[in-house]
C-alpha cells in the first residue's frame, strides 16, 4: 500500500516506481525497435549481396561482349585484308590471262 505523506505530497517511493515503470516501458520499446532494425539490416545485407552478385555477372557479361566485339573487329579486318588480296590476285590473273592470250 502506497500512502501520501501528511503534507499532501506524493510518496517518493511511488514516484520512483512510476518513473521506473516508465523507463522499463521505454526500454522495451527501444529493444523492440532494435530487433526490427536488426532484421531490416539483415534483409539489406542480403539485398546488397544479391546486387553485388548481379553486378559481378554484368561485369562478366560486359567483358565477354567486349572480347567478342574485339574478335569480330579483328575478323572483319582480316576479311577486308583478304578481300583486297583476292582483288589483287584477280587483277593479276586477268593481266596474266591477257598476256598469255596475245
Amino acid at each position: 500500500v502506497v500512502s501520501t505523506q501528511s503534507t499532501g505530497k506524493e510518496n517518493p517511493t511511488r514516484g520512483a516506481l512510476t518513473e521506473l515503470s516508465s523507463t522499463q516501458d521505454q526500454l522495451f520499446t527501444v529493444k523492440e525497435e532494435l530487433v526490427k532494425n536488426r532484421i531490416e539490416a539483415e534483409k539489406l545485407r542480403e539485398s546488397l549481396h544479391r546486387a553485388r552478385s548481379e553486378l559481378d555477372n554484368l561485369d562478366k557479361n560486359i567483358s565477354q561482349i567486349k572480347t567478342e566485339r574485339d574478335l569480330m573487329s579483328e575478323s572483319q579486318s582480316k576479311a577486308m585484308y583478304l578481300e583486297e588480296k583476292v582483288e589483287e590476285l584477280e587483277l593479276l590473273n586477268r593481266s596474266l590471262s591477257r598476256r598469255l592470250s596475245v
